[in-house]
């Protein structure tokens, strides 16, 4: 017999595109799913991009063995695909309402999610996002529920240029990028000792 078709499920898909003529500058990307799973569905996307041009995005993704909930990925600049999910918020059950108690109108997973920076720093991204869980009045009842979480993309490893890259005597000035508070260690590119060591300032 014929396999069975494959399931039909929500994917959360990005573009790229040119704000100068308003064409697409990249294939389509996917927001990943929940634990590698083939019937993992993605939805109610938002994205957000930091100052470094890292892009994040909140979203619930729900699957056959995962119940809905909230998640986020990044997208660090230059990569050519999205960070691996990672769980804000986990559902706790599936979210049902047969009876549609409250309404037609609320008898469904929410709308929306938002993601926006933190204007104090442009790098921390808040996202709202939805989870299904049982209603106190009802507890036979899983309904949404909403939260707001905070996250920040991971750099790439940093590379420097000749350019960026300037001696004074026997001063060596190094200009690279890295989230402040990071231990950033300079090594000789010959064999030998590590040669200075310091921690990031809040500039980044």
């Amino acid at each position: 017999p014929a396999a069975p078709p494959a399931p039909e499920v929500a994917i959360a898909q990005y573009y790229a595109i040119n704000t100068t003529n308003f064409t697409l500058t990249q294939p389509v990307g996917r927001l990943p799913g929940v634990d590698g799973a083939a019937d993992s569905g993605t939805y109610l996307p938002s994205v957000a991009a930091d100052a470094r041009g890292n892009l994040g995005f909140g979203y619930n993704a729900s699957s056959s063995a995962t119940f809905p909930g909230t998640y986020h990925t990044t997208l660090p600049a230059g990569a050519p695909a999205p960070q691996p999910a990672r769980e804000l918020w986990a559902g706790t059950g599936s979210y049902t309402d047969p009876n549609a108690t409250f309404g037609a109108d609320l008898a469904r997973f929410g709308d929306y999610t938002v993601t926006a920076l933190d204007p104090s720093n442009n790098l921390t991204f808040y996202t709202h996002g939805e989870a299904a869980r049982p209603l106190p009045q009802i507890p036979e009842l899983n309904f949404w529920t909403t939260a707001f979480f905070s996250f920040r993309s991971k750099l790439n490893p940093p590379s420097l240029s000749p350019n960026e890259c300037t001696q004074s005597g026997s001063t060596v000035t190094l200009v690279g990028t890295a989230d402040p508070g990071a231990t950033v260690s300079i090594r000789k590119a010959n064999p030998g000792p590590q040669v200075a060591q310091a921690v990031a300032n809040a500039g980044g």
